[in-house]
């Protein structure tokens, strides 16, 4: 309804131009009687309007009005054109977007990596908008291809999860600015997460597209503040430790001693980088990883919908859906 009002809209713009264009108020035509010609009395010379003396309501309107050049014609009409043009395409991407909801503008979809065929590898990003008066919880709301059909649901995650143990989900909420990776396949780690400045470490051995950041505490200023033992005594240590990478766990061996070994575990590690800086101020990143969890092959004659994919390489619509399925946003590639 509202796309075909816009139509209809552009189309009376579209004349209401063309008759400016034509002159508008200023062409006698404009406001002329019904006649072709004014009506002329006994003795009079029928002329036709615009002529140089003519008459309308009594009064005397000569040496005619100036004339519009044809250039500037066809430049009001070419320009009429290309808006009317813009309207059409407005008007299908509004019916394209189907029913806004009241969170249109809270969260929009860009692409990452939608032309990947590997699960693991494609991926959409949310972003909250930073002028976002509260958090907006995502969970439950639904991504799907207007092109084929395809839909996901986005999950619950960890926002901190911890090494080793089973983690406890919950709704996966945004704040105002922070963005979201929405991954095809599965996480590493069995679940969505929120980045924090301890998740490098899960990187080192799992592969992560996009990448992980690294912004670890640095392995040097961890020795220099937290090793017990004698520093300018356990050099060997030292030396582990000052030529190890950031987020990167010293490689121990037997002649690692028992304050180096403390030090490793209890400050260089992931689980250990959490304990220690989970309340830090700057502790979270602004970035959640998202998981839909896709991996089964999918065989069909389009090429681009291989090995568990949701969305074709072009040719593409996306809508994002609220919890009661109205449109919060319309990506199209």
């Amino acid at each position: 309804m509202q796309s075909d009002f816009l139509f209809f809209l552009g189309v009376m713009v579209f004349f209401f131009v063309l008759w400016l264009a034509g002159g508008g108020p200023s062409n006698p035509i404009s406001f002329s009687g019904p006649f072709i010609t004014p009506v002329t009395g006994v003795g009079q010379t029928q002329v036709g309007y615009g002529d140089t003396d003519w008459y309308k309501g009594g009064i005397n309107v000569t040496g005619g009005l100036p004339s519009i050049r044809s250039a500037e014609v066809r430049s009001s009409v070419q320009s009429i054109e290309y808006q009317l043009g813009n309207l059409q395409i407005e008007s299908k991407r509004q019916a394209l977007f189907s029913t806004p909801s009241p969170k249109r503008g809270l969260v929009t979809i860009s692409g990452g990596n939608v032309s990947s065929t590997d699960p693991q590898h494609e991926y959409l990003v949310l972003q909250a908008s930073s002028s976002a008066t509260e958090p907006i919880t995502i969970t439950g709301w639904k991504l799907v291809s207007v092109a084929t059909d395809r839909s996901a649901t986005i999950p619950q995650g960890t926002k901190l999860p911890t090494s080793g143990t089973l983690n406890a989900s919950e709704p996966i909420v945004l704040y105002p600015g922070e963005r979201a990776y929405v991954i095809t396949g599965e996480s590493p780690i069995g679940g969505s997460f929120a980045e924090n400045m301890c998740t490098g470490y899960l990187g080192v051995n799992q592969s992560f597209s996009p990448a992980l950041g690294r912004r670890c505490p640095s392995p040097s200023s961890e020795f220099d503040r937290h090793f017990t033992g004698n520093p300018y005594k356990e050099t060997a240590c030292y030396n582990l430790v000052r030529n190890t990478s950031m987020c990167v766990t010293p490689q121990e061996d037997s002649r690692t001693s028992a304050n180096c070994l403390s030090l490793i575990y209890s400050r260089l590690t992931y689980n250990g980088c959490v304990e220690n800086y989970r309340y830090s101020s700057s502790f979270y990143s602004d970035i959640w990883r998202i998981y839909l969890g896709r991996t089964e092959i999918t065989r069909r004659n389009d090429s681009t919908m291989r090995y568990g994919e949701l969305w074709k390489d072009s040719r593409e619509a996306i809508r994002l859906l609220d919890e009661n399925g109205l449109t919060v946003d319309l990506y199209t590639y």
